[in-house]
């Protein structure tokens, strides 16, 4: 459902909501029983002229069986980070991980151990919840261009516990309108993190 006031492609306020319900049961064909739900929120609201704040906030959770993890698709699982996620993170680059090893020696016959450092990573194997949210301020310079700064937080979780330890990001934009929709340009960073990444960020589009 949403409700706007003015311009349909750069409204002046307005509040959409949407909600998605999956299901999924061994009885019926699937490899594991699954009940999946997101509910996403976008608002926004002209403060007074040449001001406006947007605010953005997006809720998931699946229940399935801890032993079925390896048969649920990672489309259905939940990861955050991304142009309309987490800005100053990779796209869904956030969520819960587990390491794995490369091998770098190439020399699989060498027995002298010296010879080779294993590198360690993290894949992301996204969560069973996900929390992030949105606020950003807008200031209009003219018809055309508006300037923006905005915060952005939260993750997906394995545990409901580690939502009280979430990302979160800062960072500033310049907007063009289109006739189409806002032409974004946002640089965000990721100050949760020990070495703070920043991202590039180009969408295209209404908030609403």
């Amino acid at each position: 459902k949403t409700r706007r006031k003015g311009n349909p492609v750069d409204p002046s306020a307005g509040f959409r909501q949407l909600y998605q319900i999956a299901f999924g049961a061994k009885a019926f064909g699937s490899e594991t029983n699954l009940i999946r739900g997101t509910a996403q929120f976008r608002w926004v609201k002209t403060l007074f002229k040449n001001h406006r704040l947007v605010g953005r906030a997006e809720l998931g959770a699946a229940y399935f069986e801890d032993r079925d993890l390896n048969k649920l698709p990672p489309s259905l699982r939940f990861y955050a980070g991304g142009d309309q996620s987490m800005r100053g993170f990779g796209y869904q680059s956030l969520g819960p991980t587990l390491p794995y090893t490369i091998k770098s020696d190439d020399n699989e016959d060498s027995t002298n151990s010296n010879d080779s450092e294993d590198e360690v990573l993290l894949l992301t194997t996204g969560g069973r919840y996900l929390a992030v949210g949105s606020l950003e301020y807008q200031y209009y310079l003219n018809e055309k261009w508006r300037l923006a700064t905005f915060t952005d937080f939260g993750n997906a979780f394995d545990d409901l516990d580690k939502t009280l330890d979430p990302a979160y990001s800062v960072g500033v934009g310049a907007h063009w309108l289109s006739p189409v929709g806002a032409v974004k340009i946002d640089v965000g960073y990721g100050i949760s993190e020990s070495e703070p990444p920043w991202r590039l960020h180009i969408s295209m589009g209404a908030e609403l």
